[in-house]
């Protein structure tokens, strides 16, 4: 890529042929990088052209909320933040949103607020998007997310994280990095038992592409569930927003 004879398609192409031996199979190039190679030409229009369709712009800020039925008035984005006060913040507008107001959310302490707002909407036939920290205690075969099926402290003679989310959170253990659809509940009178979720990974592992959340896991993991204010009745209307900065962990490109 150094090499200043090389031409935009000579680099596409070598960088096709490193990924396919790396992942074993032949990737399919999207339609914007495909669209882009085939327009050649000196002059400044083609020039202008190509460089706009390979810009940020036009490749990543899809108004990617228009394909969910979620409206920002009547939804909100109610997050576990233990390792801040309560109220409500801004994301850094990094994100697939062209309206500010998307990227507001709502703090909570109470992991059960989010479980018993998501419980809510399955009830009343509404998924849930939300946001987790999938990294850990995920068992690809099975698909099973638990953290009792991981015994780390009998084999290492520790444990992988702290039992306290607040701690993670400020080492830097555990951020929102993946979002998923909570589909069904499994509870048993005032207790959650397990949660199905829809991935995005392909019908891979023994669920045929959903996986099965222990309410632990939830309550370890998870940072942010959408849903319609309706079902949380002790959400204030926003006021006194305040804003993070673009490291924050809530402006990841998952939330």
């Amino acid at each position: 890529a150094t090499d200043d004879t090389l031409s935009e398609e000579d680099i596409t192409n070598k960088v096709l042929e490193f990924l396919t031996r790396c992942l074993g199979f032949i990737p399919r190039l999207p339609k914007m990088i495909q669209v882009a190679i085939k327009k050649k030409g000196n002059d400044d229009d083609s020039k202008e052209e190509k460089q706009e369709t390979l810009s940020y712009v036009s490749m990543g800020r899809m108004d990617f909320a228009s394909s969910f039925e979620i409206n920002v008035n009547s939804h909100v984005c109610l997050t576990h933040g233990v390792d801040r006060e309560i109220g409500w913040y801004t994301s850094y507008s990094t994100n697939n949103a062209y309206d500010d107001e998307q990227h507001k959310f709502y703090v909570v302490h109470d992991i059960e607020l989010l479980a018993t707002a998501a419980y809510k909407s399955l009830k009343n036939g509404e998924c849930v998007p939300f946001t987790a920290d999938v990294r850990y205690m995920r068992h690809k075969k099975s698909g099973v997310l638990d953290p009792e099926s991981f015994d780390y402290d009998t084999l290492l003679g520790t444990n992988m994280l702290d039992d306290d989310k607040k701690m993670n959170i400020n080492q830097g253990c555990i951020v929102p990095n993946h979002a998923m659809l909570l589909v069904a509940v499994d509870k048993v009178g005032d207790e959650f038992k397990q949660w199905k979720v829809l991935n995005s990974w392909g019908k891979c592992g023994k669920h045929c592409g959903y996986l099965i959340m222990s309410h632990k896991w939830f309550q370890m993991f998870v940072f942010e569930v959408t849903v319609r204010r309706k079902y949380i009745k002790s959400i204030p209307p926003v006021s006194d927003v305040t804003n993070c900065t673009p490291w924050d962990i809530f402006s990841t490109v998952a939330t």
